[in-house]
């Protein structure tokens, strides 16, 4: 499920198609018109505009948090209480209290939280980039 229907989360439904193993099932928007326009632009089958119904839904597993910053921690916490995976979209939380909040649910929980971020231009990349030859046979 995505929650959110922004430009990033078109980008994230575009890579879990191009990957091939995952089966978005629904969106959730605020807004009925806004989730249904978001669902069928991307072929979904199911739209929510209640957040506690989408998260009641049995056939939801993984949950991507896209919507406004301001809204990432309390969605998350939710989907993580509901024992849903959590794609949490950066910025991840204001306050390290929060972010410790969310990985303590999840661990009670038995389930993952992560931030989606991606910092291919960060010194680390470039490090692995030169280094990646000496890492022997990777799986």
């Amino acid at each position: 499920a995505t929650i959110g229907s922004g430009v990033i989360v078109d980008r994230m439904i575009e890579a879990m198609r191009l990957d091939g193993r995952y089966n978005l099932y629904c969106v959730y928007s605020r807004t009925k018109k806004r989730a249904k326009e978001f669902a069928e632009k991307h072929g979904i089958q199911k739209y929510y505009t209640d957040m506690e119904e989408m998260l009641n839904d049995e056939n939801v597993d993984i949950v991507y948090v896209a919507s406004p910053n301001s809204l990432h921690y309390s969605q998350s916490k939710m989907a993580l209480e509901h024992k849903k995976h959590v794609i949490n979209e950066k910025p991840f939380t204001p306050t390290l209290k929060e972010c410790n909040e969310l990985f303590e649910i999840a661990e009670k929980k038995g389930v993952y939280i992560f931030e989606a971020i991606t910092n291919v231009h960060l010194p680390n990349y470039k490090i692995i980039k030169e280094n990646l030859s000496n890492c022997g046979d990777i799986k």
